[in-house]
């Protein structure tokens, strides 16, 4: 529910920014650059979702995406999702549920990580084969302390004074009642990379 909750907030950061842009130049009177501002913005949103739902058919998930691509940029930091990948939409509300809180909360603790560094960017790629799914996550922001790695999933182990945030503990526990698993692999100073594999009925 958090994550859904953190989507809207952001969403409607988003909406009121635009709304302001326009009622300032209304009230400048400037309606010629009104016009071309509503243009080119209107452009813009349908380009990045028609990309974005070529990728990644659930609606639910897409929306979601869509609310994290404004909340990174927020931030200062693009987040991307890698042209070869496609997200099928599932036959199972629950998995749909399971892979939000996941990604969610691994976006953003990369985000957290990455603490306010403009110039970054968080890769997200998808892959659906043999009913699975295969995602990665990847940021190339701070890393993790290998003193740490070998903790960050266990329960009531915190690592956000080192930049990493809550939450892997519950995501391990998410992924293990669907049968699905995570991993990762990182560079302090470079690269961060969550490898997640859960089991994934495409909706036919």
């Amino acid at each position: 529910m958090t994550q859904y909750a953190d989507a809207l907030r952001v969403q409607s950061h988003e909406f009121m920014n635009k709304l302001h842009v326009i009622l300032g130049m209304l009230h400048m009177k400037a309606y010629q650059q009104l016009e071309n501002y509503v243009i080119n913005t209107a452009s813009t949103y349908q380009e990045e979702i028609g990309t974005l739902l070529r990728r990644v058919k659930s609606p639910e998930v897409a929306g979601f995406f869509i609310a994290k691509i404004n909340r990174a940029q927020e931030a200062g930091i693009d987040l991307v999702i890698d042209e070869d990948s496609l997200l099928p939409e599932t036959a199972d509300a629950e998995t749909t549920h399971v892979l939000i809180s996941v990604l969610g909360n691994l976006i953003e603790n990369a985000i957290e990580a990455i603490d306010g560094e403009e110039g970054h960017e968080i890769t997200l790629s998808f892959h659906h084969n043999d009913n699975h799914l295969h995602c990665i996550v990847s940021d190339d922001g701070p890393g993790i302390d290998p003193i740490i790695g070998s903790r960050i999933f266990e329960q009531g182990f915190s690592t956000k004074g080192s930049g990493r945030g809550i939450g892997l503990a519950l995501i391990l526990s998410h992924l293990q009642k669907l049968g699905g698993s995570i991993d990762f692999d990182s560079e302090p100073g470079e690269l961060t990379q969550f490898y997640v594999h859960i089991p994934y009925q495409a909706k036919s």
